[in-house]
């Protein structure tokens, strides 16, 4: 998911002005123009199930619509892992070749039951970003507490009672609140918050994690990586890095790819990160120790040769995959026009 900003990205209003004339070219037309032929979609999850704790968080396509998606990008491109990147790292003119590197975050458990076994059919590679203090269920990200709260809301209309209470809470934390849409203007900072209201409605998280099991377990991500997933980490706790601490960053990115190499006895430090890597500088990559990192802003470059920008592939399960990976193809030539195709740090 990408809730935070992206240095030198493109504003909504051109975005919408420009969409709807991105599939006036084809793909490999776009591949051309831009000399980018190396793209790096990325999904939370897919599922034919309705998942309250990511229903009002991230628009999910089911497995039909992942497949179509999948078969677009393998007439299209060839898919690769970490190993072809880090080659595009000392050749740069590898970045020209069309192949795509498909990756999820969170390390959530549809990729285990649901999403695993289609790309093995397809023999599509994919990297599983996790969030290590969320393996094994042991906790939960702060923002799938806020959709179980929306639709405990949407659904089981509370009392009126109840309702008062949860306006009085959030007027605490300057939120005024009209709909349960408002419970996302909550931050990572307000756990004790988002708790407090969830005793308003009666809602247990533990006994949710206990019951659903929404993050893959241990097992579960061995077993994927015996069967050629890669795994990489997703920090610790899955904050917002323009809001912490440097020392924070460099623990929760660190720390949390130790974890995967000690656990899984992975090969190389991949770091997708939280939100987005906005606002991370120069002397910040120098402090991380990567193989390789991954950020948000869709098709761009960045002035860190291995940290790879990615395309968020959730805008809307009604939108077919070509047109938002023309849009972005569109939206890259745009903003290399205006000689903002880089994210220099």
């Amino acid at each position: 998911m990408n809730d935070g900003k992206n240095e030198n990205n493109i504003s909504p209003m051109i975005r919408k002005i420009f969409q709807p004339f991105a599939n006036l070219l084809s793909t490999s037309t776009y591949i051309n123009l831009s000399g980018k032929g190396l793209i790096l979609p990325f999904y939370h999850t897919v599922s034919d199930q309705y998942l309250p704790h990511i229903k009002h968080l991230y628009q999910y396509p089911n497995l039909k619509i992942f497949e179509k998606n999948l078969d677009y990008f393998l007439n299209n491109f060839t898919p690769v892992g970490p190993d072809y990147l880090l080659d595009c790292v000392s050749n740069p003119e590898k970045i020209k070749n069309n192949a795509f590197f498909l990756s999820f975050d969170d390390g959530f458990s549809q990729f285990y039951s649901e999403v695993a076994p289609i790309l093995q059919k397809k023999g599509v590679p994919a990297t599983i970003f996790i969030n290590t203090n969320f393996v094994d269920n042991k906790s939960m990200f702060f923002r799938l507490k806020v959709s179980l709260i929306i639709d405990e809301i949407k659904n089981n209309t509370p009392t009126k009672a109840s309702i008062k209470a949860i306006e009085n809470d959030l007027r605490y934390a300057g939120i005024a609140y009209s709909s349960a849409n408002d419970l996302k203007k909550l931050t990572y900072s307000d756990e004790e918050l988002i708790l407090k209201i969830a005793n308003v409605l009666n809602i247990d998280f533990s006994e949710f994690l206990k019951k659903e099991k929404p993050y893959m377990s241990t097992d579960q991500i061995k077993e994927l990586a015996k069967k050629g997933f890669t795994i990489g980490a997703h920090s610790k706790s899955h904050p917002y890095y323009p809001t912490i601490s440097e020392e924070q960053r460099i623990a929760e990115t660190n720390e949390s790819m130790d974890f995967v190499i000690d656990k899984f006895n992975q090969p190389l430090r991949l770091f997708s990160f939280p939100f987005t890597d906005y606002a991370m500088d120069k002397t910040f990559f120098d402090k991380i120790n990567t193989d390789l990192s991954f950020g948000t802003a869709n098709l761009k470059s960045d002035s860190i040769q291995n940290n790879f920008q990615r395309i968020g592939m959730e805008v809307s399960v009604n939108e077919h995959t070509e047109k938002i990976i023309k849009t972005e193809y569109m939206l890259f030539l745009i903003k290399k026009l205006m000689h903002r195709e880089t994210i220099n740090r």
